[in-house]
């Protein structure tokens, strides 16, 4: 639509194409998770993240939220298995917190009790948390469903709130405020990405107008890459991020049982 993109706002990372990819937020993260970190907030940050760890599991005993130290890309495994990398990991004399940041809370192929055991190898206490933009239960299998979900929008709500109301840190630390600002508009206020709500009313809407017959494919995995295509284009109308929508309408065509029997139908499981 003509001047659509205008309508939305400058934002630093749509310019650079930033924080599409999981290595890219990552690096945003470990920035904030310094403490010595060129944006002068000290651990205000990894204390904002701790209390949000503690609160994810408000019945076990509380982790301490300061005297963490951070590393990024670092390898859980030991010399005779092959190499599992876990994004982050924040690390104190008595607990190690290994972070997998996704966009949504998925292990998506690591091994959660592998980063376990190397959150507890040292005796102290050890817990593998999800990092991610979109919550979905769904996705946590093969142990992931017992790792603590933090998700993006919450962090940068909290870090915004808490800097609203410290005026000399804003003052001395204009761009590094910007950046924030820009990271909220990214992830909270700008455009908001799809709900799997409005996923499955789209599919709805497609079946109930009859243009599921144009699924009518004898294959299961065109069918559902020739929707995501659809489902795509609608996003790139209305968010102009296409791509992330893509991914997780592959998902959630996995997840809700999207397939296309010999008569040409498509079910959808809406209990799920």
């Amino acid at each position: 639509m003509p001047g659509r993109s205008s309508e939305l706002g400058f934002n630093v990372f749509d310019v650079m194409h930033h924080g599409l990819h999981e290595k890219q937020i990552s690096n945003v993260f470990r920035w904030l998770l310094d403490a010595g970190g060129t944006h002068r907030m000290g651990d205000k940050f990894t204390r904002i993240f701790m209390d949000e760890v503690n609160r994810a599991r408000p019945s076990e005993v509380p982790f301490a939220l300061g005297g963490y130290w951070v590393r990024q890309e670092v390898n859980t495994s030991d010399p005779t298995d092959p190499g599992d990398i876990a994004d982050l990991v924040l690390e104190s004399e008595t607990s190690v917190v290994v972070i997998e940041n996704f966009v949504t809370s998925d292990g998506h192929g690591h091994d959660y009790d592998r980063y376990l055991a190397y959150g507890q190898r040292k005796g102290g206490r050890g817990v593998v948390v999800l990092l991610c933009r979109d919550e979905d239960p769904s996705l946590q299998t093969k142990g992931w469903q017992h790792a603590r979900v933090v998700t993006y929008a919450t962090l940068i709500t909290r870090l915004r709130e808490e800097l609203a109301s410290d005026g000399r840190w804003r003052r001395e630390n204009p761009e590094a405020y910007m950046f924030i600002e820009q990271l909220h508009r990214k992830f909270v206020r700008g455009r908001g990405p799809v709900q799997d709500g409005e996923v499955l009313d789209f599919v709805v809407a497609m079946c109930q107008t009859g243009e599921a017959r144009r699924y009518q494919i004898s294959s299961k995995a065109v069918a559902a890459e020739q929707f995501a295509n659809d489902v795509a284009e609608q996003a790139r109308e209305r968010f102009g991020e296409g791509r992330e929508l893509l991914q997780r309408v592959r998902t959630k065509v996995r997840n809700y049982g999207l397939f296309v029997p010999e008569r040409g139908v498509i079910v959808v499981d809406r209990r799920r």
